[in-house]
């Protein structure tokens, strides 16, 4: 199972559509199995995942929480899931600037574990999206992790305005964008090919 890790509200959205318009899997409602640390995690995600046999979205619904995730149960990863991935927002600023908070951040969370580094490569960018790859070492941990930053977010991308439209509309909108044929050519060269 691929693991996918969401910022914003309508991202889990946003890739349930692109997953089911450029591949043949089906999503559905995930509740969780016995034992499963991450979904037990409700502080962290609120409960709007997706499941298939093959991928797990899990959404953070605009809070700050990712970045927790994902220092928390790095080591976890690879033992759970075939992969992870990361859907960044990067709200205008440069991919480094994120990119310097997770290396903070994992310094700090493994400090006793040395060495630890974290180093960060643009594979690939269009117009609205960045693939980046994230590659670190923990002691003797060493692990990989894709990420796909909106070089805005996805609210400003699909046009919704939070004070203008309803949920309707927000939902509306964010389909649309997941339907975007430059979209989906990217998801499907940057994720898709990596999951399908």
């Amino acid at each position: 199972m691929c693991l996918i890790l969401c910022e914003g509200k309508y991202d889990t959205l946003f890739l349930q559509q692109v997953i089911e318009n450029s591949s043949e899997l089906e999503t559905d409602r995930y509740t969780g199995k016995e034992g499963d640390k991450l979904y037990q995690q409700q502080d962290y995600m609120e409960s709007f995942e997706y499941k298939s046999e093959e991928v797990l979205v899990k959404g953070e619904s605009g809070k700050d929480f990712q970045l927790q995730i994902y220092k928390n149960q790095l080591l976890d990863f690879d033992r759970k899931y075939n992969s992870h991935f990361l859907l960044w927002d990067l709200d205008g600023a440069e991919p480094e600037n994120k990119f310097e908070k997770y290396e903070t951040h994992l310094q700090q969370r493994f400090e006793a574990h040395k060495p630890v580094n974290l180093e960060m490569e643009i594979e690939s960018e269009n117009e609205l999206f960045y693939s980046i790859k994230l590659t670190g070492q923990i002691a003797d941990y060493q692990f990989e992790t894709p990420v796909i930053a909106f070089k805005t977010n996805l609210e400003e991308e699909a046009n919704i305005n939070h004070q203008e439209h309803n949920k309707e509309q927000k939902t509306e909108r964010t389909k649309e964008l997941a339907s975007n044929e430059s979209v989906l050519e990217f998801f499907e060269s940057n994720l898709i090919q990596e999951i399908d």
